[in-house]
Order: C-alpha cells, then sequence, then structure tokens
C-alpha cells in the first residue's frame, strides 16, 4: 500500500494564497467569504484562521509576496542595459502567478494611501524599473517614464486575465516584445487639435434626474469598495433620494450595476463604430479606435473601472446581452488589428486587443486624479499593437 503524506503546514498556506488571489482578482476582495476560501482548499474557517487572522491578512500576504517577487526581477536589472530582458522575466513571472497579479493590481486601492509594507515595496518596484527604462531609453522624462510604466502595468494585468488560454513559453516572448516596444516609444511634444480634443465649449445640461443622481452616487462607491462593499440604502443615501427610496427607480443593487454596463457599453459601441465607418484604411481605422477608446476611457473613468472590476456580479439573465455587445466591440478591435498586422495567429490578435484595452484602462485605474493627455498615450498603444 502506498504511503501517504500529510500536506506540510508550509504548503498549506501557500495552498490558500494561492486560492485566495484567485477568488480575489476574479471576485474581488468583498465578493469572498472566509468560508469560501477555507472550502475551496478542504479546511474549516477555524482551521483556515490558524495561519491568517483575518481575511485583510490572506490579502496583505497575497499582495507582498507579489510586489517581493516583482522587485526582485526588477533590481536585478539596475546598472545594466537590460530593459528587454526585464521585461521578458516580468512578463514570464505575471503569466507563471497570474491571479496573483491580477489581486495585488485589482485590490491595491485598499492599501495604496497606507504606509505599509506594500507601499514600501511598489515604490522600489517601480523605482527599479523607472531606473532601467532611464539607462535604456533617451530623451524621456521623469513623466515619461511614469506614463510608459502604467501601460505596461495594463497590459500585464490584461494579459494576466488570458492567462489560462495563452500557449506558452511562446506567448512570453510575444508579450514582452510588445511591451518593449512601449517602453521605448518615442515622446510626443506635439499636440495636435482633432478628435483628441473636443470642444470645451459650455453647453447646457439637463438637471439630473433621481434616476441619475442614484447612479452618480454608485459609481465612486463601487470603485472605492466593490459591488459587495456596498449595500443598496447607502447609495440612496449618498444619492440624496434616502436608502428606503431607492427601490422606485432600482429593483435591487444588481440593476444599478446592469445600468452602469448598459451606459458604458453603448458609449464603448457608438464609439468604436464611427472610428471604423470614418477611416480611410485599416492604420486610419486603428488610430481612430485608440482616440475614441481612450477618449471614452478618460472621460468617465470611474464607469470604465466599475465595469471592468465587477463583471461577476452582473445577474445571470443580462450576461449573455451584455457580453454580445462586447463580443461585437471586440471583433472590430481584432478585425482591424488583423487587417494591420496578418503574420498573427487569432489568440495572438485576441491577446493584442485585451493588451491595448488594458493598456488605455491603466490610466483610470491608477491616475484617476492625474490623467495625461490621451495624445501621449495613444502612441504607447500604437507601439503595442505593432503600428507605432
Amino acid at each position: 500500500m502506498a504511503a501517504t503524506h500529510a500536506r506540510r503546514p508550509g504548503d498549506r498556506r501557500d495552498q490558500i494564497l494561492d486560492a485566495a488571489a484567485e477568488a480575489f482578482g476574479r471576485r474581488g476582495f468583498d465578493g469572498v467569504t472566509v468560508a469560501e476560501l477555507a472550502e475551496s482548499v478542504g479546511v474549516t474557517a477555524p482551521a483556515l484562521y490558524r495561519h491568517f487572522g483575518a481575511k485583510d491578512q490572506i490579502l496583505s500576504a497575497v499582495t507582498t509576496g507579489t510586489l517581493d517577487r516583482l522587485v526582485v526581477v526588477a533590481e536585478s536589472h539596475i546598472g545594466v542595459d537590460g530593459l528587454d530582458q526585464l521585461t521578458r522575466d516580468l512578463t514570464t513571472e505575471v503569466l507563471d502567478r497570474p491571479w496573483q497579479v491580477v489581486a495585488y493590481l485589482r485590490e491595491r486601492h485598499r492599501w495604496a494611501a497606507d504606509t505599509t509594507r506594500p507601499t514600501q515595496r511598489e515604490v522600489e518596484l517601480f523605482g527599479a524599473i523607472d531606473q532601467v527604462i532611464d539607462r535604456a531609453v533617451a530623451g524621456l522624462t521623469a513623466g515619461d517614464r511614469r506614463c510608459r510604466m502604467i501601460a505596461m502595468v495594463g497590459v500585464l494585468r490584461g494579459v494576466a486575465e488570458r492567462a489560462p488560454r495563452l500557449s506558452r513559453p511562446a506567448a512570453d516572448a510575444f508579450i514582452a516584445d510588445a511591451v518593449t516596444a512601449v517602453l521605448r516609444a518615442a515622446p510626443v511634444r506635439a499636440i495636435n487639435p482633432g478628435r483628441l480634443h473636443p470642444s470645451n465649449a459650455a453647453t447646457w445640461r439637463l438637471p439630473p434626474s433621481p434616476r441619475e443622481r442614484i447612479l452618480a452616487a454608485a459609481l465612486p462607491l463601487f470603485r472605492s469598495r466593490g459591488f459587495d462593499g456596498v449595500g443598496i440604502g447607502e447609495i440612496g443615501d449618498h444619492a440624496g433620494v434616502g436608502a428606503s427610496n431607492v427601490s422606485r427607480y432600482f429593483g435591487s443593487k444588481e440593476e444599478v450595476l446592469v445600468d452602469i454596463y448598459d451606459r458604458v457599453g453603448a458609449r464603448v459601441e457608438v464609439a468604436v463604430d464611427d472610428a471604423v465607418a470614418s477611416a480611410s484604411d485599416a492604420d486610419h481605422a486603428l488610430q481612430n479606435l485608440l482616440e475614441a477608446y481612450t477618449e471614452v476611457a478618460f472621460g468617465a473613468a470611474d464607469l470604465v473601472v466599475v465595469v471592468g472590476e465587477n463583471r461577476g456580479a452582473l445577474p445571470r439573465n443580462e450576461i449573455a446581452r451584455l457580453r454580445r455587445r462586447d463580443r461585437r466591440v471586440a471583433d472590430i478591435w481584432r478585425g482591424v488589428i488583423a487587417a494591420l498586422r496578418p503574420e498573427l495567429r487569432p489568440v495572438e490578435t485576441t491577446t493584442v486587443v485585451a493588451g491595448v484595452i488594458a493598456l488605455v484602462n491603466s490610466f483610470p485605474r491608477h491616475e484617476p486624479d492625474a490623467l495625461p493627455d490621451p495624445s501621449a498615450v495613444v502612441p504607447l498603444a500604437r507601439a503595442f499593437v505593432g503600428a507605432g
């Protein structure tokens, strides 16, 4: 009879962290209970508490462990001309542990304002990457380098969410080369008027209805605490309509989220259709797409972030309808990129689409109060696509 071996405590701890990272990455910190985490690793909640005193400690361990590994990778390239190798090593680390990275990026707002170890390690991480970029790419200001790092973070998160569907190690090299192109992209100094600079002339607006006020109140709450961390009554109080009156306009909190999805989806769909319809060729279509999507994302930052972070909370009866629109928009992106880069395999084209959208979305996620001019971001997105 074969001998059996009990799982060692250290192994169990790692198993808990792996399960928590995927759960937090997919559903958010507030969407996961300790009991669910315990069940996913085959232990009771009291047994899990022997390893971690609270759910916050599990998230902290996931985040700190992720940052520790990324800092080691980044710091190993300081002082050498190692930008290309840095992007390869970072990409490999992200694809090796995708959900740890997604969980860290999704939940970083919970500790980003603190002076805790995760915050210090993040400063060290970006400081190391900044030094490598500064050594490798001449003529970039500190702002240029930060812009490129935020773009890189977006791409790596986007591909991390697709990691199980990627063919490795070929995907590692493909993605790393595209990230390197972003970091090496020449800075843009001149800003040309046009699509990126719509008129700022004052226009009359209809006063917001109670329904609009509820949506406006829900967005920052969902953004800062996640869908599961906010009560419907709290939304009504913030909207000034009263907790008991929300049901006059929305039957549930889920209906509020569906309305948010419909609004951002409609904006993106109209922008994408217009971008392609007004294009003279595939390259023009890509430029229009990037400009239009960047305008939507930067002009409705809370909408874009809430939609990106709370897909798992959508009611089942709405998912198919909303996905049909998402697929239609993605098909347009794929068609344009495939026309520009016919050498790409379908899985690579889809990866580029996911990465370029995540690149743009990274700025509302990480720099909502200091968004760069869209004209500085579009060239980075073109570089990632391979059409720079």
